[in-house]
């Protein structure tokens, strides 16, 4: 079982379905089901069960859910509390006009990192 498995769960149990998960995470949907099959394989169970309209989570999902939740929760308070400052990254995706792009968004990027 990975974090990738994990945080790919997660996000197709949000979302309802493959498609939409794997348009929210940027990827494929071939590799959004092929990581759920493999972390179905790994623990010999269902997750999902397929329905009209998507997925919904089996019982054993259910509990999954819980337990992946927590573990992404204590993921992101090792994050804060160990990474330092200066090692956090970052991605930000803006989708603009050219004009705007070409006008003040660089300036108001720089201003945005200075800041934050």
């Amino acid at each position: 079982m990975t974090l990738e498995q994990l945080r790919t769960f997660l996000a197709v149990a949000r979302m309802g379905g493959v498609r939409r998960a794997a348009e929210q995470m940027h990827i494929s949907q071939p590799a959004v089901s092929a990581r759920i099959s493999g972390l179905e394989a790994y623990l010999g169970t269902a997750l999902f069960s397929r329905v009209s309209t998507g997925v919904v989570l089996t019982r054993k999902g259910v509990l999954l859910k819980q337990h992946a939740d927590q573990v992404m929760a204590i993921l992101e308070r090792i994050k804060g509390d160990v990474m330092s400052e200066d090692s956090i990254s970052s991605l930000l995706r803006l989708g603009v006009a050219e004009t705007v792009a070409q006008t003040w968004l660089p300036e108001f990027l720089r201003e945005l990192h200075r800041n934050f």
